[in-house]
């Protein structure tokens, strides 16, 4: 297996930790960018770069710099991270609206840094993101960021046309830690007018196929791409 460099923004949550793990097991070097405090701690041993929401030229210029180096000796890969940002307050507290676009910044002056290598060297970008009409399962609703982050996605991919880099973006469905606790919430799930119930998937599952994806795609540039069924997730 050809070894890769992956770079991870914005690592958070449980399956954020099961991908890594992955990626390390398959030998595959992981760039931590923004982590959360916790996964940080989890994974010292990885390169990390973290940004905030202004302009930080040295620490742009050493991410640009080591990527030159990595990407001369294995191709470079993008994931970034479904975020975990309560938007249920936007409308009344200002502090929600100023996470949000701290959040959004954060991303978009790492990629700034990252620009010159994405037109250089080429790879793959994806977005992962929630479905909003999976939101009710989960505390915290994520539909301003999901639809920006889908739209910097479009940018992003109709920039570098033609360089060999693409963007796209993937709505998760509902997960599971493992193959056996995915059944079991599937059958704790109502069905549909014909019974049949939504699609819940393994952890193991979706990191393979986002692996797959971003390590063979070369045609799908700008797609929002949803796993099935697809009622329960489109954005």
């Amino acid at each position: 297996m050809t070894s890769r460099t992956y770079l991870y923004f914005h690592a958070n949550n449980e399956f954020d930790a099961h991908a890594i793990e992955t990626l390390i097991a398959q030998q595959h070097l992981v760039v931590l960018i923004n982590p959360a405090d916790n996964l940080s701690v989890q994974f010292t041993q990885l390169p990390q770069f973290k940004f905030n929401d202004t302009v930080q030229v040295e620490l742009s210029n050493a991410l640009s710099d080591f990527i030159d180096q990595r990407a001369e000796q294995s191709p470079l890969h993008v994931i970034h991270a479904v975020n975990n940002i309560d938007e249920r307050a936007v409308t009344t507290d200002t502090a929600a609206g100023f996470a949000i676009t701290r959040h959004l910044n954060q991303g978009f002056q790492a990629m700034k840094a990252l620009a010159d290598g994405f037109r250089v060297y080429g790879g793959n970008l994806v977005f992962l993101m929630q479905s909003d009409t999976l939101n009710y399962q989960h505390s915290a609703t994520s539909s301003v960021c999901n639809h920006a982050q889908n739209a910097f996605m479009m940018t992003l991919a109709r920039e570098y046309q033609g360089t060999g880099f693409t963007a796209n973006s993937f709505v998760l469905p509902m997960m599971a830690a493992d193959t056996k606790q995915a059944k079991k919430r599937k059958r704790e799930l109502k069905g549909g007018v014909l019974g049949a119930r939504p699609l819940v998937s393994s952890y193991q599952e979706i990191t393979r196929y986002i692996t797959d994806f971003v390590t063979t795609n070369s045609l799908l540039n700008g797609q929002c791409i949803a796993f099935t069924p697809c009622l329960e997730m489109k954005l």
